[in-house]
């Protein structure tokens, strides 16, 4: 889990690059501050809240691995209807970091 830092806060303006993908939205920009994650998962991707919970869980852990805390991002993402398997879902992610990256 993310510390409180780095965890993206609603209250501010949310990033204007985005970027879609297959299973995700992913809302970008730039900050002074460090990496900071935000996971939106809607009640039409699973209405239990465990699998929700369970989803945001995995893409924050995957999101750690790819990057460090010390890398200047908000990251915001929208996670969509489709069935997300981990590894999928993790080259996903890992494409996507990759390209914002450059």
């Amino acid at each position: 889990m993310f510390a409180k830092k780095n965890r993206f806060s609603f209250r501010e303006s949310l990033p204007k690059n985005v970027f879609h993908s297959h299973s995700f939205t992913v809302r970008f920009g730039k900050n002074e501050e460090g990496l900071r994650v935000g996971v939106v998962v809607s009640k039409k991707v699973d209405k239990r809240a465990v699998v929700r919970n369970k989803i945001k869980r995995r893409l924050i852990e995957i999101v750690q691995e790819k990057l460090k805390t010390n890398e200047p991002f908000s990251l915001v993402f929208y996670i969509k209807k489709q069935e997300l398997s981990s590894e999928n879902l993790e080259n996903e992610i890992t494409g996507v970091l990759n390209k914002i990256k450059a």
